[in-house]
């Protein structure tokens, strides 16, 4: 994980590549868009070196289904999990925005079924259960 400036660094560079713009000029979304991103990408590299390492030691690997894709309340549990949730609400405060209101700005999730759309849920209020129903949805 890296430190809190080599962090903040590599998102103001995140913000520049997708955005082509300052961070001040950016929209909250574009904002939101720009740490998923970065947080989607430091996953990765975590499971890519786990599953190496993994493949070693010839373990055997369980394959798992997420429906998790970084909205709102499940991007700010990567940050939990990763231990950066209060770094990184530190860095956005100092560059004039909120974590909160970055991790409110998805409000729907859209579940998708045997390539069709199944249903659009409230990202707010929806439940792993219902979300679940929504993916196996015939």
């Amino acid at each position: 994980m890296p430190g809190r400036e080599e962090f903040k660094r590599e998102y103001l560079e995140s913000i520049a590549e997708t955005c082509s713009k300052p961070f001040a000029e950016c929209s909250r979304m574009e904002r939101y868009t720009a740490l998923a991103a970065m947080i989607r990408e430091c996953c990765s590299g975590v499971r890519a070196e786990t599953l190496r390492r993994r493949a070693a030691a010839g373990e055997k690997i369980v394959y798992y289904f997420s429906m998790e894709f970084l909205v709102g309340r499940l991007l700010e549990n990567y940050l939990i999990q990763l231990g950066i949730r209060d770094m990184t609400a530190d860095i956005l405060a100092e560059l004039g925005e909120d974590l909160d209101a970055l991790l409110g700005i998805c409000d729907r999730i859209l579940v998708l079924c045997g390539g069709k759309i199944s249903g659009i849920v409230d990202a707010r209020t929806a439940t792993k259960e219902e979300i679940g129903l929504l993916m196996t949805k015939v």
